[in-house]
């Protein structure tokens, strides 16, 4: 029975991450032209905090 049950747990892991990627790229694919311009503020933002980390950095 245990032989069962493990075999049994390993094809739902399989499962459950193949669903878990199926369900990522779906997503990725549906969400890239609504979220594009949020993407660009975003990395924006990201320029502005690492500029402000390096000058913080220059001072020290």
């Amino acid at each position: 029975m245990g032989k069962n049950l493990s075999r049994g747990e390993r094809a739902l892991r399989l499962l459950r991450v193949q669903l878990a990627l199926y369900l990522f790229n779906s997503g990725v694919i549906l969400f890239q032209r609504p979220y594009s311009s949020s993407d660009r503020e975003i990395k924006t933002k990201e320029r502005t905090i690492h500029a402000h980390h390096t000058k913080q950095h220059e001072m020290i």
